[in-house]
């Protein structure tokens, strides 16, 4: 399923990623190739970035509470694990905390950069999970990344 696709609404949206109502009001980035309006319901702040601007974000670190990527990142035909990982380093140092769905890739399988990104990102120190996400609309897509901004330091 895609944005708009089955008349996603925001409401929709709002499930999907997780974004209670309590959140509210939230400064909000949207990472893809998305439009402004269809996010505007979701936040009073929203804010878009393209792919095609480049990895690097014009943004002080956490300027966004969230950073949302909807449908742009593991269901690209991209490969590219570093590109992968650098996304998510500069997403997660413009917001407090990064959320990616789906995780599955153009041909409706788990993208098999999920596992080396998770295992990157923890090495790195980085909170991760990988939160089911139940809905109606959704069939084979239901799990999205989380990422927190503050390192996660392990004692050993």
């Amino acid at each position: 399923m895609k944005p708009g696709e089955y008349g996603m609404q925001s409401e929709q949206y709002r499930e999907v990623f997780g974004l209670s109502l309590i959140e509210q009001p939230l400064r909000l980035l949207v990472y893809g190739n998305e439009t402004h309006e269809k996010y505007a319901p979701l936040s009073d702040s929203v804010t878009c970035f393209s792919p095609s601007e480049g990895v690097v974000m014009p943004f002080d670190d956490f300027s966004f509470d969230i950073a949302i990527c909807p449908y742009s990142l593991f269901t690209e035909n991209n490969t590219n694990l570093d590109f992968h990982l650098k996304v998510i380093r500069e997403l997660s140092r413009v917001a407090k905390e990064v959320r990616i769905f789906p995780l599955i890739n153009p041909h409706g399988i788990l993208s098999p950069l999920l596992g080396p990104v998770l295992l990157g990102l923890q090495q790195e120190n980085y909170g991760v999970e990988v939160r089911d996400v139940t809905s109606p609309l959704l069939q084979k897509e239901n799990a999205m990344l989380r990422v927190w901004a503050q390192l996660c330091h392990v004692v050993a």
